[in-house]
C-alpha cells in the first residue's frame, strides 16, 4: 500500500496556481447580454412605482424588466418579480439587460423604487393563529 497518506501530484493544478485555468465565465461570445437584479430591501411594502428612465439612457443598456410590465395571467401573489406588492426582503423588483455586466449593474443605481411601508410579518403564529 504505498500510495496511503503518499503525496499524490495532481496534473490540474499548475493551471489553476498560475491563472492560466479557463472558466466558462472566461468565455466571450458575441452578442451576449448581461443581466443585473434589483432586489427590495424592505421585508414588506405596497409597490408604487419603479421609474428606470434613466437607467435606459446609460449607453449599452438594452431594456429593463419590471414586475409592473410582465403581463401574465392569473399571476400567483408569490411570482417572483414584484408587481404590486413586496413581500421580502431580497424579492426582485427589475432587471437590468445590457451589453457588459459592469454597465447592467451600474445602471441599477439609477433606478428609483416609489413604495408605501407596510408592516412586516415577523411571528406568523400571532398573525394566523392556528385552528
Amino acid at each position: 500500500m504505498p500510495y496511503i497518506g503518499a503525496r499524490i501530484k495532481r496534473i490540474e493544478d499548475p493551471k489553476f496556481i498560475t491563472g492560466s485555468a479557463r472558466y466558462v465565465d472566461d468565455i466571450e461570445v458575441p452578442g451576449t447580454l448581461y443581466m443585473a437584479i434589483l432586489r427590495s430591501t424592505v421585508p414588506h411594502a405596497r409597490l408604487l412605482r419603479v421609474n428606470y428612465e434613466d437607467a435606459l439612457k446609460i449607453p449599452g443598456v438594452v431594456g429593463v424588466i419590471t414586475g409592473l410590465n410582465i403581463k401574465v395571467e392569473n399571476r400567483p401573489r408569490n411570482f417572483p418579480m414584484a408587481r404590486d406588492e413586496i413581500l421580502y426582503v431580497g424579492q426582485p423588483i427589475a432587471a437590468v439587460v445590457a451589453e457588459d455586466r459592469y454597465k447592467a449593474y451600474d445602471a441599477l443605481d439609477y433606478i428609483q423604487v416609489d413604495y408605501e411601508p407596510l408592516p412586516a410579518v415577523v411571528d406568523p403564529e400571532r398573525h394566523w393563529p392556528m385552528m
